[in-house]
């Protein structure tokens, strides 16, 4: 849950350990919201890479970045987003999903129905 506090190799090493115990996906959460998007790049690149089984990114807005590192985290390979309506949640809340939405569309990812 404090990923930005552990190396992208540390997460790694663990996230295998997971996925060897049989988890079908890991997320990475930043649930203090202290991650930034070159940061997010990095450990979602690695946990992607090094893995069999779908990566997501859960995201904070502590620092205003909940959106930002969400798409970085969908650009890098991350499959699954958490995102809540109006960014409602903990501390400062999450990755705000009416935006978040929008913007993966203006980009070209497929969110589904509207």
């Amino acid at each position: 849950m404090m990923s930005h506090m552990e190396s992208a190799y540390k997460l790694l090493e663990q996230a295998k350990l997971m996925e060897s115990y049989g988890a079908v996906g890991i997320f990475l959460m930043d649930s203090a919201g202290a991650s930034l998007p070159n940061e997010v790049k990095l450990k979602v690149s690695v946990l992607v890479e090094g893995l069999h089984i779908p990566v997501g990114f859960h995201a904070h807005n502590n620092l205003g970045m909940a959106v930002a590192n969400s798409l970085t985290a969908a650009g890098r390979g991350a499959t699954m987003l958490d995102a809540t309506t109006r960014g409602f949640g903990a501390g400062a809340g999450n990755a705000q999903l009416e935006v978040l939405v929008a913007l993966l569309n203006k980009i070209g990812y497929e969110t589904g129905p509207l």
